[in-house]
Parts: structure tokens; sequence; C-alpha cells
């Protein structure tokens, strides 16, 4: 994963450091707890610098997860 828009100071940035804690499943994949719908326009945003809402979502909700 890269740096992502943000020049590199992300959650996931910090998440992958070790620097705040974190769950594993039992593959070794990170678990991250947040609503699907909402976080996957987030995500996208990060991979691509484009946020890009769903008409089913309220663009509000997003930034509310992304805070």
């Amino acid at each position: 994963m890269g740096a992502g828009p943000n020049g590199g100071s992300s959650f996931f940035t910090v998440l992958l450091s070790g620097r705040i804690p974190s769950t594993l499943d039992e593959t070794g994949a990170y678990f991250i707890d947040r609503n699907g719908d909402l976080f996957t326009p987030i995500l996208d945003f990060m991979r691509t610098g484009k946020l890009i809402v769903p008409p089913c979502i309220h663009v509000d909700a997003i930034y509310n997860e992304a805070e």
C-alpha cells in the first residue's frame, strides 16, 4: 500500500507501523471494525485521491466516518 493522498500520515500508516494497538485475525489480517458501506468510499479515496460517493449514501455520513 502506498502513502496515499495525504503523504503517509494516514491511519493505516500509523496502524501498520505498530504505533497503535491492532487486532489481527487467525490469518494475520488486520481487523478494522467499521461500516463497510461507509468505509469503502474512504478506502477508494485513499487509493486514488478521488472521493466517489454512491447515490444511496449521504456524503455527510462519509465525512463523519472519515473523522
